[in-house]
């Protein structure tokens, strides 16, 4: 049986190499993507104020053209969000509604290719189920590699610790298998989770998840109340709670839509509590705080605080951040011992 999975992880890691190579970059290098963006643009820090967003956002909507449909923090520094236009534009402000200059036209469109190569391979839905596929077997051979470098009688502690004597052939193979002994279980959970991402519609349904989402209020007699009341009326729900996004009420519903940061939760910037607000009275259509959220949603909602490492804080990210190198070294390490497999074979084979 043993045998089996050597020839197993062997063979699925040199047919996906180049590939998973790809995806433990770009993962590596996306870790603090949002960090990264923030540096195109420049401005004083301004703490959040509803009642300047809500000016800015009557300033963009004067336009006839123009009209604000949603508003999420860019998740980088603190108190600073993205507007999204109807015309197209996205407007980087402050706290206060301040718009922020960008000082840098390369950084974000990379960035943002970057993320999408990771997720999708640019190839849209298609792109995203080969990442899912490419996931599952990833996440299994994980697993084959650390059965095969379980040692058999024994000794866990002297395989973790690598060699750094004998031959070339040995002490490659000891890195090779100790680095899977001390990485393999956390890197599980960053490629089981990330997978489930994307195939989170499908990983909603079997948990049982299912988004609250009030019905539309499809009366529109009156006109809809300022974004800063209605925000205001939100972060009163949830004491502590900070902005995360807003999607503005429209012609077929006039709800606004929250989305908030409760205190505690695993989410750095995107949290998940929800709160909705008829947008012709102010009043509450339905509040939805993650701290007593069931546990389908808690579980779908920790998903991505898991594999991008924010459920630790920045430990946590810096972690990813590690495994994605150890993965990619990994591989590097894989292939080499691949190539020299019939020069070091009956080197391999004494200290396997």
């Amino acid at each position: 049986m043993r045998t089996i999975f050597v020839r197993l992880h062997r063979w699925v890691s040199l047919v996906l190499a180049a590939f998973w190579l790809i995806q433990a970059i770009t993962g590596t290098m996306i870790v603090f993507h949002w960090e990264m963006t923030e540096a195109a643009y420049t401005g004083a820090h301004r703490a959040t104020d509803t009642a300047g967003l809500a000016r800015r956002i009557a300033s963009i909507g004067a336009d006839p053209a123009a009209r604000v449909e949603s508003l999420w923090t860019t998740a980088g520094l603190a108190d600073r969000y993205t507007l999204f236009v109807s015309d197209g534009r996205a407007v980087q402000v402050a706290g206060d509604g301040t718009e922020l200059v960008q000082q840098s036209s390369w950084i974000s469109p990379v960035v943002d290719r970057l993320v999408v190569l990771h997720q999708s391979l640019l190839a849209g839905d298609v792109g995203e189920w080969i990442v899912g596929i490419s996931g599952i077997l990833l996440a299994s051979n994980l697993l084959l590699g650390l059965c095969v470098a379980w040692p058999q009688s024994g000794g866990v502690w002297r395989t973790m610790r690598p060699s750094r004597r004998g031959p070339p052939a040995a002490r490659t193979y000891s890195w090779h298998r100790a680095l899977g002994l001390w990485v393999a279980v956390p890197a599980f959970v960053i490629v089981v989770t990330g997978t489930l991402l994307r195939f989170e519609d499908g990983t909603g349904r079997l948990v049982g998840y299912a988004s609250p989402s009030p019905s539309a209020i499809t009366a529109h007699e009156r006109t809809p109340i300022p974004f800063d009341q209605a925000a205001n009326a939100a972060l009163a729900t949830i004491p502590g709670a900070t902005l995360v996004s807003a999607s503005m009420p429209s012609d077929d519903d006039a709800t606004y839509r929250f989305r908030l940061r409760e205190p505690g939760e695993a989410a750095r910037a995107y949290g998940k509590s929800e709160v909705f607000v008829n947008a012709l009275d102010g009043k509450l259509v339905g509040v939805f705080p993650e701290s007593t959220a069931e546990p389908s949603r808690r579980f779908m909602d920790t998903l991505f605080a898991l594999h991008t490492g924010e459920a630790g804080g920045p430990v946590g990210r810096v972690l990813v951040l590690l495994i994605g190198i150890w993965l990619a070294t990994m591989i590097v390490l894989g292939v080499v011992l691949w190539q020299g497999r019939r020069k070091w074979k009956g080197t391999l084979k004494r200290v396997a």
